[in-house]
């Protein structure tokens, strides 16, 4: 007769998966959140957007006067509207290892940084927070000077919020910073 047994596998088998060692971005995962394209509208940028591909091509001079318009546009006493616009834009340009080693170790991520902090909109925060993440995600090199800059703690605060978005955003870009983190060990 047929041994019982050998139907069975063993209970090795049944705990582990190859996907269990398989790491998994948590921005922009669609298992934990709905991922929502990044929304602006183009016509009320107080700057002409550019695509990313002509962002990644564009000369120094021409680069740096384009992220000072987004640096303005985000740090200056701008409608929150337009904050808010302009950094749904930014997202758009977040989601490329080179863009993102570029932007995360500019003063645009200080400036980020810093707003986390101090602003109280919520709608401003969470934008903030998405930034943060996705530049974390995409990053393959963070400086010392960008992890001296509070962004520890301005993740952390964010996650006592009311705002049960803006926890969430926070919490996911912290995930992604202490994934990097701890792959710099290796």
């Amino acid at each position: 007769g047929m041994d019982s047994d050998s139907a069975i596998p063993p209970l090795a088998e049944l705990l582990w998966h190859t996907s269990d060692v398989a790491v998994k971005p948590i921005v922009l995962n669609r298992r934990i959140d709905k991922v929502v394209e990044p929304r602006f509208d183009a016509k009320n940028l107080p700057f002409t957007p550019l695509s990313l591909t002509e962002m990644l091509a564009a000369k120094q001079p021409e680069l740096e006067v384009f992220l000072t318009q987004i640096y303005k546009s985000v740090a200056q006493s701008s409608s929150l509207n337009e904050k808010v616009n302009t950094l749904g834009y930014f997202e758009s340009l977040c989601i490329d290892t080179g863009a993102a080693n570029m932007l995360i170790n500019s003063s645009l991520m200080l400036l980020f940084v810093r707003t986390m902090r101090t602003s109280k909109a919520p709608a401003f925060r969470i934008r903030l927070a998405s930034v943060i993440g996705l530049l974390v995600r995409h990053a393959t090199y963070i400086t010392d000077e960008l992890a001296k800059s509070g962004l520890i703690t301005a993740l952390a605060d964010a996650l006592r919020d009311r705002n049960e978005r803006l926890r969430r955003k926070a919490m996911a870009a912290l995930g992604e910073l202490l994934f990097y983190v701890a792959t710099q060990q290796e």
